[in-house]
């Protein structure tokens, strides 16, 4: 693309211009906690996304969903490709989720953060543990490049 002395991009012969005199150009919108929904709480995940995209949503972080993380991680990968009518998702898991038993130590909590991540999560939901498994697993996150929340 061609750049004017002023550093703007040039038009070239083929792009076309709008008038958006008076309009508004926003960016997508991005939801931080967005449950996207399923058979088991009675709304099709499809209605959902699109409910998302047609209100410019265009970017949802499910902080830990009902249908599981291989699930979230398919619906990602069709969006992705555009197989799917839906926003980018992130996946993100409830801290111990999948264990039987609650993560009682900080070798615990490193190890189920790199078994997320391996799996392809994208964060962990946090909602509070004793201060050396959360340190312990936020090391182990920002190690793994996983994003968290509480």
């Amino acid at each position: 693309m061609p750049i004017d002395p002023a550093g703007r991009p040039k038009a070239g012969p083929a792009d076309k211009e709008m008038d958006l005199q008076g309009m508004y150009v926003l960016p997508g919108f991005i939801d931080m906690h967005g449950h996207i929904g399923g058979k088991e709480q009675g709304t099709p995940a499809e209605y959902v996304f699109k409910l998302w995209m047609g209100h410019g949503i265009t970017t949802v972080r499910d902080p830990g969903s009902g249908n599981g993380l291989s699930w979230v991680l398919d619906q990602k990968a069709k969006s992705a490709k555009n197989e799917i009518t839906a926003p980018r998702l992130q996946a993100y898991v409830f801290f111990g989720q999948g264990k039987e038993k609650p993560i009682t130590t900080p070798e615990e909590a490193r190890k189920w953060v790199d078994q997320i991540a391996a799996q392809g999560a994208d964060g962990v939901k946090f909602f509070g543990n004793p201060p050396e498994i959360m340190k312990a697993a936020l090391d182990e996150a920002k190690k793994k490049g996983l994003r968290s929340a509480c």
